[in-house]
């Protein structure tokens, strides 16, 4: 595929994704965040062969990936609308989508997913932990940010200067 078509296709993931999410897989959290990181994930690649394209181009400065496409009639003229990838659009494009794809990454563990639906957790509000049942016994399994704060509250009490 050529390099500005590609560069063309980068944002389609992402927006497709929105769209999939929004009309289907919204009431579905592995779904919605599996379409989410795959669409990232399609994005970063395809920013990442733009990038060590542009790597093997000589002059990329004086001569940069540029495409463009008639977009809007004005009189016996077109209003043009394109991309363009200079030295400084690869770098971007290089930090700007590998940034995206950990943060999406990240936030399928931040928002506890997988974590046992509690016994007092409201819709809409992250997990407060579960009580489960293993083995006929009752456990309570605590929340990844329940067990943040307690181990917070430890540090602060430990080394708090009024000891």
């Amino acid at each position: 595929m050529i390099t500005e078509t590609l560069i063309w296709l980068i944002p389609l993931p992402p927006a497709l994704a929105f769209f999939l999410i929004v009309l289907f897989a919204n009431r579905n959290k592995a779904l919605s965040h599996t379409i989410a990181i795959g669409a990232a994930a399609l994005s970063w690649l395809g920013s990442m062969v733009v990038f060590a394209r542009a790597l093997r181009v000589d002059d990329l400065g004086a001569r940069p990936f540029a495409s463009s496409i008639n977009w809007l009639a004005t009189g016996d003229t077109w209003f043009r609308i394109g991309v363009l990838v200079d030295p400084l659009t690869a770098v971007t494009l290089f930090f700007v989508a590998w940034t995206v794809l950990m943060i999406f990454i990240y936030s399928v563990g931040y928002h506890n997913y997988g974590q046992p639906q509690g016994d007092h957790d409201l819709k809409g509000l992250p997990p407060h932990g579960a009580a489960v049942e293993v083995n006929g016994q009752k456990r309570v399994v605590p929340s990844v940010r329940s067990e943040e704060r307690r181990v917070g509250k430890e540090c602060r009490s430990r080394w708090s200067p009024d000891q």
